[in-house]
């Protein structure tokens, strides 16, 4: 059984896991790769909530007794990783934004400056 702290720690790597394979710079090349692959194989590697039902498996086998507690171990890390990588996935969306207007307000800025030389 996994104490409060480590139910959260385990489920921040889960999330942590299935954001880099699924949106990481690093793993395009993987994906991109998967055109050739079958339809379920791609939303897998495209899909952070669907992979974070297999690295929630594969961490669950190190705290579970038995098969069903492995599923529930697997599941409830699925949900508070969801919930977890929505936030984040928020929060990233929302900075982007942020960058996105700045660097709009910078070059207005900029332009401006070489208007008036």
């Amino acid at each position: 059984m996994l104490s409060a702290l480590d139910f959260c720690e385990v489920s921040f790597a889960v999330s942590a896991v299935s954001i880099s394979l699924t949106r990481s710079h690093i793993t395009n090349p993987l994906r991109d790769r998967a055109d050739r692959w079958p339809y379920l194989l791609k939303e897998l590697l495209s899909c952070p909530y669907c992979m974070s039902h297999w690295i929630a498996g594969i961490f669950a086998v190190e705290f579970s007794h038995s098969i069903m507690g492995w599923i529930i171990n697997t599941f409830a890390l699925v949900g508070a990783s969801s919930l977890i990588t929505g936030l984040i996935l928020k929060l990233w969306l929302w900075s982007e934004a942020v960058l996105e207007r700045v660097r709009g307000k910078l070059h207005a800025l900029i332009s401006e400056v070489e208007r008036r030389r």
